[in-house]
């Protein structure tokens, strides 16, 4: 895999303190969800599949877009995880397997109308900063990539999704590009025409299936053309004619899987997004540690820390949790000061 690079405006920040995107996110959200994580480090041990599978996939497309073998991450992912993947098989399913499927189809996918990754020192994809942005604080986080085509400068977005692909109103919710352009020209990167925002379906491809007579099912399934390719090969005989249609329906549903959605820049729009995201970092810096009242709603069905706080307010052992389900992370006390 490429080295990755740091890239910093300073030798040393001091002690200033460290935002980031999704630090940010956290702190407008729910203060106590950001103390769990950010006052007391509290990451859970088991990472959802969501993450792992995102994680999986970025790596894979560093790798490709650095001229290496993605499917190398996977089989290392298995030496390392293997066996907690099978040892939680109901969190992750067969996600090693379900990774190597989605991403064969990606790549294959894209091939022929592929964006050219566009080089930053030498490094092709995610590309580390940590800049300082003034009033003591340092923001740091992470560049996907930076691409061409068509001979314009994009600033790429590689997010994965589960059953429905995002829609322009998440699009605009989602503010983290417009700080990582503001970033870039701070740090003295290509100036970007937009941003590329590259989706990629973590829904595990179906198989089809058998009737009691032994014929196919006719009926539409949602799967991808290495997941179809292989059904084929492994069951030849009772899939007979119908293997044309099984590949025709797999190759339509691709778009379901995967699409790149180019959205042009607005200088406007980035300057008062990037302004937000500095007045939140200097209120954040004064209160870290200080204030931590609880947002309420609909976010806590998802929030890593729903079964903690519900916990604290009703009474139940907090501490037997903490236990349970959590770890200290050393990388986010690290992340509190910058070193």
């Amino acid at each position: 895999m490429a080295t990755r690079r740091l890239y910093t405006q300073e030798q040393r920040t001091g002690d200033k303190f460290k935002v980031s995107q999704s630090k940010v996110k956290t702190w407008r959200k729910c203060r106590q969800a950001y103390w769990y994580r950010y006052v007391e480090s509290l990451r859970k041990k088991v990472k959802a599949r969501p993450l792992t599978f995102g994680s999986l996939v970025h790596e894979m497309i560093e790798a490709h877009a650095s001229f290496e073998d993605p499917f190398r991450v996977l089989r290392i992912a298995e030496k390392k995880q293997g066996k907690l993947f099978r040892a939680e098989y109901e969190l992750y399913g067969n996600i090693i397997d379900d990774v190597r499927i989605i991403m064969t189809d990606y790549f294959a996918h894209h091939k022929k109308d592929d964006i050219t990754y566009y080089p930053i020192d030498g490094q092709m994809a995610e590309h580390e900063f940590n800049v300082d942005i003034g009033d003591g604080i340092v923001a740091t986080g992470k560049v996907d990539a930076f691409a061409t085509r068509n001979r314009l400068k994009w600033l790429v977005e590689h997010k994965t999704f589960g059953k429905q692909m995002p829609d322009e109103d998440a699009r605009w919710r989602d503010l983290q590009s417009s700080v990582y352009i503001k970033i870039g020209e701070m740090l003295g990167w290509p100036r970007v025409d937009g941003l590329l925002w590259d989706y990629i379906r973590s829904k595990p491809p179906q198989s089809p299936e058998f009737l009691k007579n032994g014929q196919v099912a006719r009926r539409a399934i949602d799967t991808l053309p290495t997941k179809i390719r292989e059904f084929v090969a492994a069951n030849k005989k009772q899939v007979g004619s119908h293997a044309e249609r099984l590949m025709s329906m797999a190759r339509q549903n691709e778009t379901r899987y995967f699409r790149r959605i180019y959205v042009p820049t607005k200088p406007d729009v980035i300057g008062k997004v990037f302004a937000d995201f500095t007045e939140t970092a200097r209120e954040m810096r004064d209160l870290h540690g200080k204030r931590r009242a609880r947002t309420v709603d609909r976010h806590c069905s998802w929030c890593d820390y729903e079964g903690l706080c519900r916990a604290e307010l009703r009474g139940g052992d907090v501490d037997f949790i903490k236990e349970k389900d959590f770890e200290v992370s050393r990388k986010e006390q690290r992340e509190i000061i910058a070193e």
